[in-house]
């Protein structure tokens, strides 16, 4: 009922809501379910398909209850929008229904990863939704609000090793080359994402002058402790990538008083880190330096080798219907 009345009032931030539930930021144990052809149906896909009626009822139907034929969208944006909706769903179930007879595999698991990628119907929804600047800026500051509370919950997870996101998340012993740093704890949650754009967010409105220094300065170490505590190599490197693409982009002159400001937070950041648990600097530090040595051994890659050794030859014998949604390769 929350959900509906967020959904008509405010519908961007029931685009968030959404958001965070299919990314698990609720511990799976409160979120309620609905039996559905012998698989469930969660509080996520029941968020989308009133997302989706919501932008059926006011962008396809006359908002006259007199009058409730098609409104006929002449721009090729909104018919780009509406075929490319129409042409996923075929797909979809055409996937669904040669999974299920041609490919003999369990229902279960079918509807299981259709559902998955179900949730990517969220983006014309979102392109319907955020139709007015007002509505896009409700967005953006919901959407790092999301993000802060995922990186709480990361740092949560790596620092005191409880189990925010429950199986929605991981808690692992961090790794390199084969020896385990038991005094450090990588915390993986689905909401990594989450955090990487809002930090982006973040840095693209600061250096545009809209968010105040010590906000950023806050949020931004928030943000970037939750991403710290990943030990994501790869991850390290796109953010400062992309941070540095975006700074280039906006507003070259900031570089200068972003990076101090940056630096700052960082320094804060991994000593609250190493207050709490000096491993977890070390471990960082050695995946780092061991970078190199890594690649070349090729223990990082090598699962990834396998992994396509038997992916490529089930591509080459499906070329069409593929394998099935859920299959084993």
């Amino acid at each position: 009922p929350l959900f509906a009345l967020i959904r008509f009032t405010r519908p961007e931030y029931a685009l968030v809501a959404f958001i965070g539930l299919a990314c698990g930021l609720i511990h799976p144990s409160f979120v309620p379910k609905l039996p559905f052809l012998g698989g469930a149906v969660g509080a996520a896909d029941l968020a989308l398909a009133m997302l989706a009626l919501y932008v059926a009822v006011v962008h396809f139907v006359r908002k006259s209850p007199r009058d409730l034929r098609p409104v006929q969208h002449k721009t090729g944006a909104a018919l780009l929008m509406r075929n490319a909706y129409i042409g996923f769903m075929v797909l979809l179930m055409v996937a669904v229904i040669a999974s299920l007879t041609l490919k003999g595999l369990e229902k279960g698991v079918v509807l299981g990863e259709a559902r998955d990628l179900g949730y990517l119907l969220v983006l014309p929804l979102a392109i319907a939704i955020l139709d007015t600047p007002v509505r896009q800026i409700r967005f953006v500051r919901a959407f790092v609000a999301l993000g802060l509370l995922f990186s709480v919950g990361q740092i949560l997870q790596g620092l005191f090793d409880i189990p925010v996101f429950g199986s929605s998340g991981r808690l692992e012993v961090l790794e390199t080359l084969g020896q385990k740093e038991y005094g450090a704890t990588r915390s993986l949650t689905r909401g990594i994402n989450i955090i990487i754009m809002s930090l982006l967010l973040l840095v693209g409105g600061y250096v545009l002058g809209r968010i105040p220094r010590l906000a950023f300065f806050v949020m931004a170490g928030l943000l970037g402790a939750g991403i710290f505590l990943t030990f994501g190599r790869t991850t390290f490197a796109v953010v400062g990538l992309s941070v540095s693409l975006i700074v280039v982009w906006l507003n070259p002159k900031q570089i200068p008083e972003l990076a101090s400001v940056f630096f700052l937070a960082l320094v804060i950041a991994i000593a609250g880190v190493a207050f709490f648990k000096p491993a977890a600097i070390s471990g960082v530090i050695d995946r780092v330096t061991n970078t190199g040595t890594e690649l070349r051994s090729g223990a990082s890659a090598q699962w990834r080798y396998e992994e396509a050794q038997f992916m490529i030859p089930k591509i080459v014998a499906n070329p069409f219907l593929g394998i099935g949604l859920g299959a084993e390769y």
